[in-house]
């Protein structure tokens, strides 16, 4: 499972473009800790990001575009563990 560690918007002068970031973290296979990586989204995905989900578990939803998977979707996990 992947946790959102936060999430940004910015502006390119040069190309006159909004990208849209998300920073999250996995669990590194085989080992102890976490690898946190930035992943472009779309303003769609954005848009379903909330400021309530950073720190949570997330369930990211995936179409293949080409060579790499492209997120189309993004929802916070219920974590009833306390």
């Amino acid at each position: 499972m992947a946790k959102l560690l936060g999430y940004t918007q910015f502006f390119s002068e040069k190309k006159q473009t909004n990208y849209f970031t998300m920073t999250v973290s996995f669990p590194i296979e085989g080992g102890f800790g976490q690898d946190a990586e930035k992943l472009f989204i779309d303003e769609k995905v954005f848009k379903q990001l909330d400021v309530s989900m950073i720190g949570q578990e997330i369930k990211c939803d995936y179409e293949f575009m080409g060579a790499r998977p492209k997120i189309v979707g993004v929802s916070a996990l219920v974590n009833n563990k306390k």
